[in-house]
């Protein structure tokens, strides 16, 4: 399971895969290591996780900018501008078209509108899912509330 971490890692990194496995070596199974062990483990990997995830905002937001930058440059219409990343982005993750609108927005509002949160998110400060909750649209949306 972890070697599909390890080739993840190196994919996303460009480094290379055997020197990464080398400089890695063996990865315990669970059942050999203590609980303390796996406890520490699995706070690291949720680490990774976050950090990971905020890097690929990171990476769809420019990509998101500069698919929209190139429809203005091709003089696309602007009812069709930027229509083509969510397509283009859910074939490569491998997800519903409007699961990557869903990203590209998220990725798009944490990266400009909260990049001091992104910063933090794989810190152990803030997860991915806490920094999109914070630049979510409020829970109430009363103007009472301050809401919409």
């Amino acid at each position: 399971m972890f070697d599909t971490v390890l080739d993840a890692f190196a994919d996303a990194t460009g480094c290379d895969r055997s020197a990464l496995g080398v400089l890695v070596g063996a990865v315990r199974e669970p059942g050999e290591l203590k609980p303390e062990r796996l406890m520490d483990r699995g706070a690291a990997t949720e680490r990774a996780i976050h950090a990971m995830q905020a890097t690929q905002a990171r990476d769809l937001a420019a990509f998101a900018e500069r698919r929209h930058a190139q429809d203005v440059a091709e003089q696309v219409p602007d009812h069709l501008q930027g229509r083509t990343a969510a397509v283009e982005v859910a074939a490569e993750l491998r997800v519903a078209t409007m699961t990557a609108q869903h990203q590209l927005h998220q990725a798009s509002r944490a990266v400009d509108d909260h990049p001091r949160l992104l910063a933090l998110v794989g810190t152990g400060v803030v997860s991915m899912p806490g920094c999109a909750r914070s630049s979510g649209p409020p829970t109430c949306c009363r103007p009472s509330c301050g809401g919409w």
